[in-house]
């Protein structure tokens, strides 16, 4: 679609009634999640995704109190274990990753609010023990696009990827293209953009410690468990997504002590198969409480399965995301395809 057309039919959809939408769509969870709020340049995120600043944030945060009741992660969690619909259509907003940012500029504005919040956590990332390696995907991107790539830098990169590199734009894909499966290039190929990793993990500190997530959770906050290591579950095999994600669950809740043991995919949850729910989420004796998926406006067969929406592109307002949501849900129901088919 060109971006005329874009426009278009995003000015169609801005233009529909919210109490409309909300009545004929399906969806009884509005779920936005972010990784962060900034109001500051953060180089090693700038190069993979937008985020909205603090402004733009808020002014999200009033249309979604105007429109919907604010949720909390229990209220949501005690709904679905009840198995009854809603009362009332709600919001929940979820931060994934557990980075400072939240500490430092979201939270302060979801309290002023009275917004409640989940923020999704990684262990091994807490206390900032390691580095998520999309992380180091950017740091490396930013220090790309700020240096002159010489033939000397082109070779020595090119033996750690284990190819010929015939210039620069090659070698910008390539570092593109690292994923969990061989992140270990991005160690490799550190020295030769002068990356020490371990020292900006030591003074940037990019992700929360326990003491702040604690003090999150006594104002109010809650906390669930992203994956141990945020791998993209389509890469791993069954086993090790459930690893993952029961270590993690346990882990969250052997320290924080949560109400329910909740769990946020890592990335997206395409690929994941019917067993993964099955064992986890089942009927009989349940694992975890509930599940948040990552799958835009469709529903699960699973009842303990809420499904969100990235809600941080700084380029679009909560208004169209939310009403573009709820009009591809609508759009669904009325085909008989609002649920997602797992094999």
């Amino acid at each position: 679609m060109t971006s005329f057309l874009k426009r278009i039919v995003f000015s169609g959809i801005t233009s529909l009634d919210t109490q409309w939408l909300k009545k004929r769509s399906c969806i009884e969870v509005i779920s936005p999640f972010h990784h962060l709020v900034s109001d500051e340049p953060v180089p090693w995120i700038d190069k993979l995704y937008g985020y909205k600043n603090s402004r733009q944030f808020e002014a999200d945060l009033d249309w979604l109190l105007r429109n919907f009741r604010p949720l909390s992660l229990e209220q949501v969690a005690e709904q679905v274990q009840r198995g009854q619909p809603f009362p009332e259509k709600g919001f929940l907003i979820c931060f994934d990753d557990g980075l400072r940012q939240v500490y430092e500029t979201a939270a302060p504005i979801l309290l002023r609010k009275g917004v409640p919040a989940a923020f999704f956590l990684n262990p091994q990332f807490v206390d900032n023990q390691s580095i998520f390696h999309n992380f180091k995907k950017g740091l490396l991107l930013d220090r790309f696009d700020r240096m002159s790539i010489t033939p000397g830098i082109l070779a020595a990169a090119g033996k750690i990827l284990g190819i010929q590199l015939t210039g620069p734009d090659q070698l910008r894909k390539n570092i593109a293209g690292i994923n969990y499966l061989n992140k270990q290039l991005f160690d490799g190929l550190a020295p030769i953009f002068d990356l020490d990793f371990d020292r900006f993990r030591q003074e940037q500190k990019p992700f929360m410690d326990q003491a702040q997530i604690r003090q999150l959770i006594g104002q109010g906050f809650s906390v669930g468990a992203h994956s141990m290591d945020h791998p993209l579950y389509s890469l791993v095999p069954l086993k090790e997504q459930l690893r993952q994600t029961r270590e993690s669950v346990t882990w969250v809740h052997e320290r924080f002590k949560p109400r329910y043991r909740t769990f946020a995919f890592p990335h997206v949850d395409t690929g994941v198969s019917k067993t993964f729910f099955d064992e986890l989420a089942g009927p009989d004796a349940p694992e975890l409480d509930l599940i948040l998926g990552n799958t835009t406006a469709m529903l699960e067969q699973n009842p303990r399965v809420v499904h969100r929406f990235i809600g941080e592109n700084p380029d679009i307002p909560i208004d169209r995301m939310v009403k573009t949501v709820l009009s591809y849900n609508i759009a669904r129901k009325a085909i008989n395809r609002q649920y997602i088919r797992r094999n």
